[in-house]
């Protein structure tokens, strides 16, 4: 029977050197904590040996993430302003922001011809809540308008209208919870749709 009496060597964390460890990345060999472990299917690595091969695997250029902003934006913006216009009731935004969102992020991934990036998602995201919420507050704006219009038709180009104040254009938005929820799950159907893809 025998007993090692060999002790382990001794080991400190790379990134925390505070911190002991018996753990060591199985890629570079670099000691690291519990903290700083990256479970892989083929065992325990770095994060910085991690962050590289990510590196390899998103190939977007620097202008990919703005474009998929901007496809986002727009395409929502149109997406809005026509549920909009059509006064939709609020189940039936409810079923179509999936779809639609759906349906910008694959134009999203088409027009950067299939190119994965790190932060994607959250461009693509943003774009759909900024271009939906320009799209809201330019329809509702246009509808006030087409109040004070048809007031003034039918009164005479004389009768005294207030002009449109921003206050309560985007008051008018905001409280159309159809639209803004319409928005928020377009944006949630894209940022996820972005975010497995890579």
């Amino acid at each position: 029977m025998s007993t090692p009496d060999t002790a382990e060597e001794l080991l400190y964390c790379t990134v925390h050197p505070d911190r002991e460890t018996t753990l060591r990345c199985n890629k570079c060999g670099r000691p690291m904590c519990a903290q700083c472990a990256v479970s892989t299917p083929v065992g325990y690595r770095c994060k910085e040996c991690v962050r590289g091969i990510q590196q390899k695997y998103y190939t977007a250029t620097q202008y990919d993430d703005l474009i998929a902003f901007g496809v986002a934006a727009v395409a929502t913006a149109v997406v809005v302003y026509l549920i909009s216009v059509m006064r939709l009731p609020l189940f039936i935004l409810f079923i179509l922001g999936f779809p639609a969102g759906g349906a910008i992020s694959e134009l999203i991934v088409r027009v950067i011809q299939k190119r994965r990036g790190r932060n994607m998602a959250y461009f693509g995201a943003g774009g759909a809540v900024i271009g939906g919420l320009v799209a809201a507050v330019l329809q509702t704006y246009i509808q006030i308008n087409n109040v004070y219009a048809a007031y003034r038709a039918e009164f005479g180009a004389q009768a005294e209208v207030p002009p449109i104040e921003i206050g309560a254009v985007l008051q008018s938005t905001f409280t159309n919870i159809g639209v803004v929820l319409a928005i928020g799950i377009i944006a949630a159907a894209i940022y996820t749709r972005l975010r497995m893809r890579g």
